[in-house]
């Protein structure tokens, strides 16, 4: 079992001669760029629930930086296992329990320390945000061929339609941009798929793109669209996460 939890929290994916594999940390991002979208194709996904203080203090300890990384790993294998209609009203807990090949998650302390508060499979979607958010990531070792340079043009293009102090609802608000570009960062541009993304592509394909889920409020959602400057390339990601990571920290610090 120590060998199993090994394989399946630490990324690690080993094939025999009949082409069945372990499933691995991000695997449901190297193999289907779509899982969310088809998540909620499968079930419809609603917030966490926010009214209770109950739930709120058990998600809270749940969520910490330290369990995140061990909890993450666990609902990807979790989100993976689902390829059908089901009922979202269905408890986590429950349906861990009737499915023979996630017994392995009831040995995770971390993801088992949230069934107190009987989550359901609606809100998986939204249980993956608030869990990565939580995780500490660092891009040092990001490859840099997404680490493409800004103009002072691309810049300004970039600084002028972003509002990093909450003043105007008709720009496209600093930390949801940020959110978007962190979750394109770490699930597409960091994991290994099997489908590469073109660097030149446009950037505005896939933070903006529903299917790929990385903005966080569909509110604000057709603000980025149509203010997002179109010519930022894919190649430019983490110059354009740089660029409003520090403009946000200075303009905070002038407050």
């Amino acid at each position: 079992m120590e060998l199993a939890n090994q394989l399946v929290f630490n990324k690690v994916l080993i094939e025999n001669t009949f082409n069945t594999s372990f499933p691995f940390y991000k695997e449901m991002f190297f193999r289907k760029f779509f899982i969310l979208t088809n998540l909620s194709d499968y079930i419809a996904q609603v917030p966490l629930p926010t009214t209770s203080n109950v739930y709120g203090h058990v998600l809270d300890e749940s969520f910490s930086s330290e369990n995140a990384s061990r909890m993450l790993p666990a609902l990807e294998m979790l989100i993976c296992s689902i390829n059908c209609q089901i009922d979202g009203e269905t408890s986590i807990k429950e349906y861990i329990s009737q499915q023979m090949n996630l017994t392995i998650l009831t040995e995770n302390a971390d993801f088992c320390g949230m069934f107190s508060t009987d989550l359901r499979l609606k809100h998986l979607i939204s249980l993956h945000e608030r869990v990565e958010s939580k995780m500490t990531y660092t891009f040092d070792n990001i490859d840099v061929k997404y680490k493409e340079p800004l103009s002072q043009r691309m810049e300004r293009l970039i600084l002028n339609v972003v509002d990093f102090e909450n003043r105007y609802q008709s720009r496209i608000s600093a930390r949801e941009l940020l959110i978007a570009l962190k979750r394109f960062l770490v699930r597409y541009l960091m994991v290994e798929t099997l489908v590469s993304i073109p660097t030149n592509d446009g950037l505005t394909n896939y933070i903006i793109n529903e299917d790929f889920g990385c903005w966080p409020l569909i509110s604000s959602l057709e603000i980025a669209k149509n203010l997002f400057p179109p010519a930022i390339r894919v190649d430019q990601t983490y110059s354009v996460y740089e660029l409003i990571y520090f403009e946000q920290i200075s303009s905070h610090s002038n407050d």
